[in-house]
């Protein structure tokens, strides 16, 4: 898979059929291959968006309104949400990771690459390189509406460098408590606390530099 995959790689991987795949393309539902010379290729965030749209069938939306689902920036947002609860609590029905291409790895400078797999962003199994499910959907998502690829993977680095040291700082401080599941449990709750303002801040600062250069 260094180049990407064919859409029988893809079919394969996700477990449907290649007709399948083409009819949801020429639907809106999932975006175009990458074209390299004359070949069409998909990437991990073809494959995100695959899991997403059968779970969400799994759970009886038709087509038309997974459509309207993953259009709408607000509702898009609500289902990645709700995915990444189910993920904290084991009862999601999609795989937690998928395969990286060496073509999408390959936008990525050696330092970056390097930050990347230091911090688990992506990691190396079974001779493949691999990432989150849901960092590979809305970076995939992200850059469809418009943010480049180096500047996700930029964002993505900074986050887990905090993030890094955050868990670093939590777990010196919480050593007194008693019991190894009180200090999982804090450091879940301190993720969301910590996540949700982020979001505020980030969506606020972002709204008021749009305010400003216009």
């Amino acid at each position: 898979m260094s180049d990407g995959m064919t859409v029988t790689d893809l079919a394969a991987v996700v477990g449907m059929t290649p007709r399948n795949i083409r009819a949801y393309q020429s639907r809106g539902l999932l975006f175009p291959p990458q074209i390299h010379g004359r070949k069409a290729r998909y990437t991990h965030g073809h494959v995100a968006r695959l899991q997403l749209i059968m779970s969400l069938q799994r759970e009886g939306f038709t087509l038309a309104a997974i459509k309207r689902l993953l259009e709408n920036p607000d509702s898009y947002a609500s289902v990645i949400d709700e995915r990444r609860r189910r993920f904290r609590d084991d009862t999601c029905d999609m795989p937690a990771s998928v395969p990286v291409s060496e073509v999408s790895m390959s936008t990525l400078d050696p330092e970056r690459r390097a930050a990347m797999i230091q911090h688990g962003l992506v990691w190396h199994q079974h001779g493949e390189m691999r990432t989150h499910t849901l960092l590979a959907g809305m970076s995939r998502t992200l850059n469809d509406r418009g943010v480049p690829g180096d500047l996700i993977g930029e964002l993505l680095i900074d986050v887990a460098q905090v993030g890094s040291r955050i868990g670093a700082v939590l777990a010196a401080r919480v050593r007194d408590v008693d019991h190894g599941g009180a200090r999982a449990d804090i450091a879940r709750l301190t993720a969301q606390l910590l996540a949700m303002g982020f979001e505020v801040t980030c969506a606020r600062a972002a709204t008021a530099a749009e305010a400003a250069s216009s």
